[in-house]
């Protein structure tokens, strides 16, 4: 993931970082351009429905064409920075002795932030674990779950995740699995907050979508707790998104639905409907 950020590894100084931001921008720029000028030509022989969805794509163009055009002498720019190359490499059934898997997880958030920070892309995947796994989670020390919280149990280690899965919906084991999972969400949103971004700082500016596809050990894919964290952008009074609330919807809410407020308002996307989604749900904005 390193090399394939850093264009094979090759930055060395600050100069380099530097020439290569420049030359991305100089690209991405160019490519602005070409869109410009053939929407312009596109545009003559629409009709008014297609004229308005081509006027709302290029509005998305400009907004970008004009971040583009400033981020030469952002706080982002200055502050990006990369660190030293990982001299770890994991790959599926290649895993090393002694390997962890939070330091693991570390790495990859290090790299996420690095890659947000030096607009080296805009959307990241990053799956902690897949729901059919059979990691062994034995790094981590069992906690005791009550109502009221956690504690570090009786020194147990965690043992594989997909038989926990099956071990009763109330387990400590898998709780102390999604326990870890909360913490890596915390950590990455964290370190995002940390580093400066045009007003306000990364975190402001982006929106991580915390979730799994079971409400807990008993596989079932309803009454699911999603996580959204960070403003989704900064706007004049605030952020996109409201932060700081629980929200327990009285009637369902569909998990497209969430999607759908994502993509129209904190990717202005003129989306009417994503998959089996009703509408945006507006307890998610501010």
């Amino acid at each position: 993931m390193f090399d394939r950020l850093t264009v094979g590894g090759t930055l060395q100084t600050a100069n380099e970082d530097q020439a290569l931001a420049a030359h991305r921008r100089a690209l991405q720029q160019s490519v602005l351009d070409f869109v410009m000028e053939d929407a312009a030509q596109l545009q003559k022989r629409l009709g008014k429905t297609d004229q308005v969805k081509l006027d709302q794509f290029l509005t998305s163009v400009r907004s970008l064409e004009t971040r583009l055009a400033s981020s030469a002498g952002t706080a982002v720019t200055q502050a990006c920075s990369l660190p030293a190359r990982p001299t770890e490499t994991y790959s599926v059934d290649q895993v090393p002795e002694g390997y962890n898997r939070d330091y693991h997880a570390d790495l990859m958030i290090d790299l996420l932030v690095m890659a947000f920070q030096c607009d080296l892309t805009r959307v990241a995947s990053f799956m902690l674990d897949d729901s059919r796994s059979d990691f062994v989670y034995d790094f981590l020390e069992e906690r005791e779950f009550t109502a009221e919280g956690s504690t570090i149990g009786q020194g147990y280690r965690v043992a594989g995740y997909h038989g926990l899965q099956h071990a009763g919906d109330e387990n400590n084991g898998f709780a102390t699995i999604g326990y870890w999972n909360a913490a890596q969400a915390a950590r990455l949103a964290s370190r995002l907050r940390d580093v400066p971004d045009q007003e306000g700082n990364l975190l402001d500016n982006t929106v991580i979508t915390f979730a799994s596809g079971m409400h807990g050990g008993n596989h079932q894919a309803n009454d699911l707790p999603i996580a959204l964290l960070g403003g989704g952008g900064k706007t004049g009074s605030g952020t996109v998104l409201g932060t700081d609330r629980h929200i327990v919807f009285a009637d369902e809410a569909r998990l497209a639905d969430v999607h759908l407020t994502l993509l129209q308002q904190v990717f202005g996307l003129p989306l009417g409907a994503f998959g089996s989604s009703s509408g945006p749900i507006a307890e998610l904005l501010s």
